[in-house]
């Protein structure tokens, strides 16, 4: 009769060292227990059982989560973004457990062949479809993506209509100031992207100049543009501002408003991205005749209507009349095209005189078309019937944290973020100020660039240390990307140099900055309630009073003791009393314990 063999005995020759005492628990020693008289057929079939069982915990864990998905529009099921990223890493590694106790060694082989056949096969819509633009139609033919299309929206006429057009509503702008005996000063608008630090600041710059001007800054306001979060914030505050006109919305300025363009957003598109987005998402939605995914794009404006009530769940095309009227100032919104690096520009108006190009016989030069007017190449889609929150997020889209649009058209075009062609807007609202420069320079004493960045516009020079053989080998491409907005600015600035030569009246340049780097405030949707508060006091640094104080003298044309005598209680006050009770009441409210 054969001897079995024990446990102790079979594990002898595999262990390359001896077991003799473990800890129980931190403060406490124990001798291991004997072995010997354990079988190592019983052993292995333990471990069997224990792994089998383990591999089925894991595989019901992993399909909770997906389960979990259906349940993400409810607030209840809503975790941190942190827990978020945490339970992703763990379902990577509870998958690969699962594949190592089944495949043994063929599961690193088989890991790779599966990651290459879902791949292949996710380019036809399988695992995880294109995001769409909300309110545009899909099912009704596409739109010819080509060259000859665009010459085709930029012809003459198109454009001479879409100028008059404008050139109404400017006069509408100029009405508001018929009372007026001087003319009036056009402000223009950038905002900087930056995620919610850039949404707040936005919302609070134009809080603060209307409160010291007696809104008359939103008042000469005549064009808005930028990117990302900068966008929101100031998207935000112009449909307050309309709700006032119309009699909606008693106020603009008060700590709730803010509060609500602060709240987080992040934490919805990293819970979609842990539960749906990664693995199947099968839940939908339909607008019209178009069904949509629910997924972190949908996440993100849903999360985005619930923290400013709903005020922007509208149409673009809701906003045409307000606009044409001169109640609220234009928007312009310039998402670029992946595709092919070219910006589309959105607007509730025909601005075909802003993608246009004008032939000169004089001058035998051919311009690239690089600027595409959203609203005439997709208006068989539908497109302003876009959802104003998909606007806003096409304006926002940050690689990976939301996904790109894809546009229907053919080719199939895909749009980003807005702040890879222009971070501030000021490509815009320069083209905007060539195009209609001699109605400005007769029908107003000048104009007003108020930029508005969340970051400061000089960068300081850094000293870096020597470096490794792969930094050296990444340095290029990354000091390319990281230097991107800095190569920007450089541009924009010679632009501006060359506008003081073909615009004849008098132009002034503002800025509002956010000193992040001594303040420490996070680039992304989430900010904590310190870096909220700090954000809101940045209003009072030296650099961004003494902007308030030039704006106030630009826009009227006052000496710096006649502008205090005219808004200022005393000589040594440097914001307005009505706006500093507003503001210390907003900053006081902010309690450490509760979120803003």
């Amino acid at each position: 009769m054969k001897k079995k063999k024990s446990f102790k005995r079979s594990q002898h020759n595999e262990r390359a060292w001896r077991v003799d005492t473990y800890l129980s628990n931190p403060r406490k020693v124990k001798l291991v227990r004997e072995t010997g008289h354990y079988t190592a057929e019983m052993v292995e079939s333990v471990f069997r059982q224990n792994h089998l069982n383990a591999a089925i915990v894991e595989i019901i864990v992993f399909a909770f989560f997906i389960l979990m998905g259906l349940f993400k529009d409810y607030a209840l099921f809503k975790i941190p973004a942190g827990a978020s990223v945490i339970l992703i890493f763990s379902m990577f590694i509870m998958l690969s457990s699962a594949f190592r106790f089944w495949l043994k060694a063929w599961s690193t082989s088989v890991l790779i062949l599966f990651i290459l056949v879902v791949n292949f096969i996710s380019q036809y819509g399988v695992f995880y479809s294109d995001n769409k633009a909300y309110g545009m139609e899909y099912k009704k033919g596409k739109s010819n993506y080509s060259i000859e299309t665009f010459k085709k929206n930029s012809d003459p006429e198109i454009v001479q209509a879409d100028y008059d057009s404008t050139i109404v509503i400017l006069e509408k702008w100029k009405d508001k100031f018929i009372a007026q005996k001087e003319k009036p000063k056009m402000i223009f608008i950038n905002c900087s992207g930056g995620g919610l630090r850039a949404s707040i600041w936005a919302f609070r710059i134009m809080e603060m100049a209307d409160s010291l001007s007696n809104n008359t800054f939103t008042k000469s306001t005549q064009l808005i543009s930028g990117a990302s979060g900068g966008m929101i914030g100031a998207a935000y505050y112009r449909e307050l501002y309309l709700q006032k006109k119309l009699g909606i919305h008693q106020k603009v300025s008060n700590t709730k408003s803010i509060n609500n363009v602060g709240k987080d957003l992040l934490n919805p598109i990293a819970f979609s991205i842990t539960v749906s987005d990664l693995f199947f998402n099968i839940q939908k939605f339909k607008e019209g005749e178009t069904k949509f995914n629910k997924d972190r794009a949908y996440a993100f404006e849903q999360q985005l209507n619930e923290n400013t009530g709903y005020v922007l769940s509208k149409p673009l095309s809701s906003y045409r009349e307000a606009e044409a009227s001169g109640l609220i100032p234009m928007m312009i919104f310039s998402p670029t095209i992946v595709n092919d690096g070219r910006r589309l520009l959105i607007s509730p108006q025909h601005i075909s005189y802003l993608a246009g190009h004008a032939a000169d016989s004089t001058f035998n030069f051919e311009t690239t078309i690089d600027e595409l007017e959203f609203q005439r190449l997709y208006k068989d889609q539908k497109a302003t019937n876009i959802r104003f929150t998909s606007v806003l997020r096409m304006n926002a889209t940050f690689p990976y944290i939301l996904p790109p649009v894809s546009l229907p058209s053919e080719p199939v075009t895909f749009v980003m973020d807005a702040g890879i062609r222009d971070n501030t807007g000021l490509k815009t609202s320069l083209r905007f100020l060539y195009v209609f420069r001699k109605w400005i320079e007769e029908n107003t004493s000048g104009v007003i660039f108020v930029d508005i960045r969340d970051s400061h516009k000089e960068r300081p020079i850094e000293n870096k240390p020597q470096q490794t053989i792969i930094q050296n080998f990444t340095a290029p491409l990354g000091n390319i990307y990281n230097n991107l907005l800095t190569i920007q600015d450089y541009n924009q600035d010679e632009a501006y140099e060359y506008a003081k030569g073909w615009f004849g009246s008098q132009f002034d340049f503002i800025k509002f900055e956010l000193p992040t780097k001594e303040q420490d405030i996070s680039l992304s949707w989430h900010l904590t309630t310190r870096e909220k508060v700090s954000v809101a006091n940045s209003v009072f640094l030296k650099e961004n009073k003494m902007a308030f104080d030039s704006l106030m003298k630009k826009m009227y044309d006052l000496q710096p003791r006649e502008m205090r005598k005219a808004y200022y209680t005393d000589e040594d006050d440097e914001i307005a009393t009505n706006s500093r009770i507003i503001i210390f009441k907003f900053v006081n409210s902010w309690q450490p314990n509760k979120p803003i």
